[in-house]
């Protein structure tokens, strides 16, 4: 709908949403448009270099350059919307309530722009090692390394929300630093990252008040609309198969865990989805909380 007024009386809280590697900002609509239909503003920027149109002009593949880019993108954009100008429609609507998502990619975008600190000797140390990990090419560039260890915590986030993560090398026990609350989305059946080698060790280091919800049939592209959007092979055989959680299902969930999460760490407003007296998941799901979580 063009030129639609805005249906906010009250400032609105905000997600900002980072999409995964070589993606689009609009990928995850089902989650965007949920919470736009709940009152909130949704931002969600094409993170520089790294959105299938680069990937497409540069002949594909996959690579981390971007990693030091994607967070400086996150926090560009919500300068942008709480500077609006009285023109904009937007202008003074915005709460100072902030959520953050991300799926893939747009996860350890999530997990770095909520205070993970980067293990920047451990990967230095592997890069000169003869089969290299991928991490390396997060340091590429002159004069990133000391950009990364500085960190890019933003302190406007309340409450995150990262979606199939990966990169665990990245950080180490670095996601240890963490003090935003965190729900943790996982796939137990994510073949492009691995919950051994990914979700599970990201979850481990995690300390503090927070919750993971782990879909028992979740595959990598289950956490997006990708599976319509891109029918590639290896998007649609990770997530989109019968093997997998019906989409319409992984769908309802993911908002409904991910909507009373936000809920209650920002305004206190108790869920029984989140503690598990609520079980009408509980076939698709293992939930799990932290010590230090007072949800269990």
């Amino acid at each position: 709908f063009g030129d639609a007024s805005v249906a906010i009386d009250d400032q609105a809280p905000v997600l900002i949403f980072s999409h995964g590697n070589a993606a689009i900002a609009e990928q995850s609509y089902f989650m965007t448009e949920f919470f736009a239909s709940h009152g909130w503003v949704v931002v969600a920027p094409y993170h520089t270099g790294n959105t299938v149109f680069d990937v497409a002009a540069n002949g594909g593949g996959v690579s981390l350059e971007a990693a030091p880019l994607r967070p400086q993108d996150i926090t560009a954009a919500l300068d942008a919307v709480y500077a609006l100008d009285g023109d904009d429609p937007l202008a003074g609507k915005l709460s100072d309530d902030v959520l953050m998502s991300g799926h893939s990619f747009g996860a350890f975008t999530t997990i770095a722009s909520t205070g993970a600190t980067f293990a920047v000797d451990e990967v230095v140390a592997a890069c000169a090692e003869p089969n290299p990990p991928t991490e390396c090419s997060m340091l590429d560039r002159d004069g990133v390394e000391d950009v990364v260890r500085a960190g890019f915590l933003d302190e406007r986030i309340d409450v995150a929300i990262p979606q199939a993560p990966g990169w665990f090398f990245a950080f180490l026990d670095g996601i240890s630093e963490i003090e935003v609350p965190t729900l943790l989305l996982t796939g137990a059946r994510d073949t492009t990252l691995r919950p051994g080698s990914e979700g599970d060790p990201i979850w481990a280091a995690y300390t503090g008040a927070h919750m993971r919800v782990d879909l028992l049939a979740g595959g990598h592209f289950t956490f997006s609309n990708m599976c319509e959007l891109l029918p590639l092979p290896e998007v649609q055989n990770d997530g989109c198969g019968e093997n997998n959680t019906p989409i319409e299902v992984a769908f309802e969930l993911i908002n409904a865990y991910s909507l009373a999460f936000a809920r209650y760490i920002l305004w206190g407003e108790p869920s029984d989805l989140l503690t598990g007296v609520d079980a009408r998941y509980a076939e698709h799901v293992r939930l799990s909380w932290k010590p230090g979580s007072d949800l269990n």
